[in-house]
């Protein structure tokens, strides 16, 4: 937090107290009053797509991607895959169509809000993430591992890097679409088809194993 504030990478037990006093305003700062429905950013206006049924799976997956490499280094990243874009119309605004392709053009907006706000909303998504996960534990149950070049195996350096292209790809074989397709699914749905075959999975690798152990 420090570094995106100062462009330093500040030792806490080194600061002197006079610039301590400086950074204090992030203890007492109330982030989760400070996430509006509504916001501006860089001249255009844009609103939270806070809702989980409103998630497609393609933004959930760049969310735990960016997460995944710092949620700090890339919280315009990750607010550019939460948002809606909108434009005024009179008293009132409209949504617009969420365009991927424009991804970095929302991320460099997202860099022009203030920080505290940036961060409110960051930590409120990723709190919506979490309920999320919440609900499917045996999904998420291999995701802690710690990457170490010299311990990791070939299915786990694939996993690490194509992880979410390949659970995709099995989710767009089930529901028999093509992977485009799978990635604008109901994030709901997208989990739900990802645990279905994940134990389908469990449940015919004791099958097969059972059979061995019987011959």
């Amino acid at each position: 937090i420090v570094y995106i504030l100062t462009g330093k990478y500040e030792d806490l037990y080194t600061l002197k107290e006079e610039q301590i006093n400086e950074y204090k305003f992030l203890f007492k700062f109330d982030f989760a009053r400070s996430v509006p429905n509504i916001f501006k950013a860089n001249k255009r206006f844009y609103r939270i797509n806070a809702g989980i049924d409103c998630m497609v799976a393609a933004r959930y997956v760049e969310v735990k991607t960016f997460y995944s490499h710092g949620y700090i280094e890339n919280m315009h990243r990750i607010i550019a895959s939460f948002i809606i874009p909108i434009s005024r119309w009179g008293f009132k605004y409209r949504d617009l169509k969420y365009d991927a392709r424009k991804h970095e053009e929302y991320s460099n907006d997202m860099l022009q809000i203030p920080f505290p706000l940036a961060y409110g909303l960051v930590m409120h998504f990723l709190g919506v993430i979490n309920i999320i996960d919440k609900k499917y534990p045996l999904l998420f149950e291999n995701m802690s591992v710690e990457y170490e070049d010299n311990q990791m195996g070939i299915e786990q350096v694939f996993g690490k890097y194509y992880g979410w292209i390949y659970s995709t790809s099995e989710v767009a074989e089930h529901e028999r679409i093509t992977l485009d397709a799978a990635f604008e699914l109901p994030v709901m749905q997208y989990l739900n088809d990802l645990a279905y075959l994940k134990m389908k999975a469990k449940v015919e690798k004791k099958q097969i194993e059972d059979i061995h152990k019987n011959k």
